[in-house]
This record gives C-alpha cells, sequence and structure tokens, in this order.
C-alpha cells in the first residue's frame, strides 16, 4: 500500500505547475519542448520531464512526466494525453499498446496507475532506454530524443 507521502501531491511539481502540469502543457504548436527539472524538496526530490510528442504536419504538443524508477514500465499516460496523441498509439496482436519512436523503437503506453491517474509517468525501462544519468543535484539522458 502506498503511504500519502508516497503519492504525487502538487507539492511534488514546481510552483508555477497546475494540477501537475506545465501551464503550456497540452497545447499544440510549431515547435517542439524539451525541458529537465530537478525539483528539491524537504525530505526528497522530484524528477520532471516535460518532451514534446510530434502529431501530424510537425504539430507538437509538450506534456510533464514524471521520472520514476518505482514504475515497471517504458511509459503510462492519463488520459487528456491519450487523448491528444491517439493517432500514435498503436497495438501488436497480443493487445499491448505502444508508440514508434523516431529510432524505430516501439516503446510500451499503459494507462497511468488509478492512484496518479492525473499523472504522466516514464517508468524505468524508458529511463534506461533514454540513458538517465543522476548526478549531483541535477540529471541528464544520453538517448533522449528532442521529441517523441
Amino acid at each position: 500500500m502506498i503511504s500519502d507521502d508516497q503519492m504525487l501531491q502538487e507539492a511534488d511539481f514546481p510552483d508555477d505547475f497546475i494540477d501537475k502540469h506545465h501551464p503550456n502543457d497540452f497545447i499544440p504548436s510549431t515547435e517542439y519542448i524539451q525541458e529537465l527539472y530537478f525539483h528539491r524538496l524537504p525530505l526528497h526530490n522530484r524528477l520532471l520531464l516535460r518532451i514534446s510528442f510530434r502529431l501530424k504536419n510537425n504539430i507538437y504538443i509538450p506534456f510533464t512526466f514524471v521520472l520514476d524508477t518505482g514504475a515497471t514500465c517504458h511509459m503510462y499516460i492519463n488520459s487528456i494525453t491519450r487523448r491528444l496523441i491517439k493517432e500514435r498509439i498503436y497495438e501488436d496482436d497480443a493487445g499491448n499498446q505502444f508508440i514508434n519512436l523516431s529510432s524505430g523503437k516501439r516503446f510500451g503506453i499503459y494507462p497511468s496507475p488509478d492512484l496518479h491517474s492525473d499523472t504522466n509517468i516514464i517508468g524505468v525501462i524508458g529511463l534506461a532506454y533514454f540513458g538517465l544519468i543522476l548526478q549531483e543535484n541535477s540529471f541528464e539522458f544520453i538517448n533522449l530524443p528532442s521529441y517523441i
């Protein structure tokens, strides 16, 4: 069972975020976004990635993701994100949903867990694929595309 201090809360996100998302998330644009946030808190830190998904006609939509090594899969998306990127989601013969990255890699897509249904999460498999490197008070990726 997850205790209250382990659940994602508004305090886990920067002060200018609204409902656990950047104020300009979900807004289509002709430019892509990639931002890393190392959000320091008194008892723990949160790593966040804001990155755009590319849709048809070079339209990009940015989304915020919590980077969570405790989440076991590639990527978990909330219902808003799912609706906005539905043209990018495919399903294989076994019923597994995925998106194709520009590298050709199939990247598993799962619904966000019920306790975090309003949040997008990149799990440990996705973090490993993107090459997460942790440093003192910062982080970076060695294999993160400019957009998804």
